[in-house]
């Protein structure tokens, strides 16, 4: 019986395995395929150039040349761990009634490790274009930026509390170019290209928000400094200043860091938009838009990373009311222990670590009578 599926180890410059190339059977794409017309929401949707498959095929031209023609659909698969698992033994083919699943099962828990969903093959492994890691890595990139947390609901709870016009507008511009940029992306997915209206659209959303984002890192790393100069204060003074910088400006902190960390997950999603347009009309751009991007997560690690711990001021307060004799405690300096108690309701979202994304991203090609189509399928999977 004829294997479903056949694959092509990817191995780097190093010789050790990278990445996957699936290529489906002809009963299965044509099952695929079909599948993808019936229900369109599960199907992949962002084009890529076309030309990847071109540099794909001149590394393996017979085997691309002869499977486009017969009708397989092809996919691309990041999952270098995976493939180290199955070559080390430490992960295997789930096996049912002697039919293999294609799912990658480890072998010492026996607990799923990720669906590829393909047969093995003796096909020998070859090193990959460079265009196989631009596209692996450029929808790789996009998924990692999505580790930043983009909930803003809490900053629309807080547009209650605050009591300044301006604040309330800042936040209604904000969330403005969010709705616009969740347009934008969900119309890419559903159309796969991007309009030059969108692109116009796209360019005023990134001006919104990266003039809200440099305002709100002026205003972040204000806070951060005075926090610092308070937590060299010592004794009654410190608890003093710690006290009453935390009742007055605690609270509008961390709201203006809820907004900043939103502003920079916008941000990360505006380059991810201009990632996909690259690969659609210029892949030649799309290493070095990588290294931009990096760049760029590298300056949000950076802000990150010098937000002020409100949690750290509460225990500095703490300390230095420790550090008082029982009469500055509960004589002289009573009302400054009461001032540092209150402060320790204010609650620090950022001493909870951010939840990491565990993705596997590919993309797809194959060739009907429109020609060579190549999608980005972010489920990582075909189903």
């Amino acid at each position: 019986m004829a294997e479903d599926a056949r694959y092509i180890e990817l191995v780097g410059q190093d010789g050790k395995p990278k990445a996957l190339l699936v290529g489906y059977g002809k009963n299965c794409s044509k099952h695929i395929i079909e599948r993808w017309q019936q229900r369109p929401q599960e199907s992949p949707r962002g084009n890529i150039h076309a030309s990847i498959v071109d540099q794909v095929s001149r590394a393996i031209p017979t085997v691309i040349s002869a499977g486009l023609t017969s009708g397989s659909v092809f996919q691309v698969v990041g999952t270098p761990a995976l493939v180290e698992g199955i070559k080390a033994g430490t992960h295997t083919l789930m096996q049912t009634g002697g039919a293999s699943l294609g799912t990658v099962v480890s072998t010492s828990s026996g607990q799923i490790a990720g669906q590829l969903r393909f047969a093995p093959s003796s096909m020998a492994p070859v090193i990959a274009p460079m265009a196989i890691w631009s596209v692996l890595n450029g929808i790789a990139g996009t998924l990692q930026m999505q580790r930043i947390n983009r909930r803003l609901d809490v900053m629309t709870r807080k547009l209650e509390n605050l009591a300044f016009r301006q604040e309330a507008e800042t936040l209604g511009r904000v969330f403005q170019a969010i709705k616009t940029l969740d347009d934008l992306l969900d119309e890419y997915f559903h159309t796969g290209i991007f309009t030059q209206p969108s692109m116009t659209r796209l360019a005023i959303v990134e001006q919104e928000i990266g003039s809200v984002l440099e305002r709100n890192k002026l205003i972040v790393e204000y806070f951060a400094e005075r926090a610092r100069v308070v937590q060299n204060a010592k004794g009654t003074q410190g608890a003093e200043q710690s006290s009453v910088l935390l009742q007055e400006e605690g609270s509008t902190t961390i709201h203006d860091m809820q907004l900043l960390s939103g502003l920079i997950s916008a941000q990360s999603r505006i380059q991810e938009a201009h990632l996909f347009y690259a690969l659609m009309e210029n892949p030649n751009y799309v290493d070095r838009h990588l290294e931009k991007m990096q760049d760029r997560v590298e300056e949000h690690k950076k802000v990150i990373s010098g937000f002020p711990s409100i949690s750290e001021l509460q225990n500095h307060a703490r300390q230095c009311v420790n550090d008082m004799n029982w009469f500055e405690k509960n004589i002289f300096n009573r009302s400054t222990v009461r001032n540092v108690r209150q402060s320790e309701n204010i609650r620090d979202p950022f001493v909870a670590g951010q939840n990491s994304l565990n993705a596997i991203p590919s993309y797809c090609f194959w060739k009907d009578e429109n020609g060579i189509n190549v999608k980005i399928d972010r489920s990582g999977q075909l189903s």
